[in-house]
């Protein structure tokens, strides 16, 4: 269960004030014992209370005197840095409450622009609306035509920016997957020497080599586009293999097609 927020107000009940004092002394030079102790700083403090004769010190009093004199040898702007008494307080936290008041008020003039504005779009007149919330429901109504307007420009740009060209990627990724077919496949195809010996060889392993063989064929329209004036030939293959459209092939074709 949450602890209830304390109110910071003056306590009137003597009991409860002085059982609230003991209690937040205590916690107060536990805190500044953890902060020396975790971040390694020097930190001293001194509580004066009302009905002691003697201050509470912490750590002790001459590492206190030790600790307030190196403070007093700063510089005056930087010792009146982040101080603050109890009126300066109360101002900043004044300062702060009106700062969100003023937030509160924003956001709740833009809910009624808002509001008023789904309204007018349902059929609600206009008549009976003053002036000032006329001026407000304006400029309500600027500011979304502004954001739409703001959004269809970064439509248009981003449509407008130039797209890669598809063709040009698949053709990048087809001559990948030409140059990536494994050496074994290769190397079965440089040990057969004629077409006879494909028919020889068991179902699964003609697959392999029939697959081996389209590629590198490939393999051999790709380099003869790239090097038009070198001679054919792969590797190790020492006859020439005729395209799949050529007529000596139809065999072949429709040989790879049952597959």
């Amino acid at each position: 269960m949450a602890r209830k927020k304390v109110n910071l107000s003056w306590i009137s009940n003597d009991a409860a004030r002085k059982a609230t004092y003991k209690k937040r002394k205590k916690g107060l030079l536990k805190k500044v014992r953890e902060l020396s102790t975790l971040c390694g700083v020097e930190a001293t403090a001194v509580v004066i209370g009302p009905n002691e004769p003697q201050p509470e010190v912490w750590p002790s009093v001459p590492e206190a005197q030790r600790t307030l004199l190196k403070y007093k040898t700063l510089p005056e702007m930087d010792q009146g840095k982040k101080m603050m008494n109890q009126e300066g307080f109360f101002r900043h936290r004044i300062e702060k409450l009106k700062e969100q008041a003023k937030r509160w008020a924003t956001d709740n003039q833009d809910m009624e622009a808002d509001t008023l504005m789904y309204q007018c779009l349902s059929g609600r007149s206009l008549e009976d609306l003053a002036v000032v919330d006329l001026n407000e429901l304006g400029k309500r109504i600027d500011a979304k035509i502004k954001g739409v307007q703001q959004r269809m420009e970064a439509i248009k740009r981003s449509e407008s920016q130039p797209q890669p060209d598809l063709a040009e990627a698949s053709a990048k990724e087809t001559t990948l997957e030409f140059w990536a077919m494994p050496a074994v496949a290769s190397a079965k195809v440089n040990k057969v020497e004629n077409l006879n010996d494909y028919m020889k060889v068991g179902n699964g392993e003609t697959s392999c080599l029939l697959a081996a063989m389209e590629t590198l064929q490939k393999q051999q329209w790709l380099m003869e586009m790239m090097n038009p004036h070198e001679p054919n030939g792969v590797g190790n293959v020492t006859e020439t293999v005729n395209p799949f459209g050529d007529a000596t092939s139809s065999w072949f074709d429709a040989f790879m097609g049952d597959i």
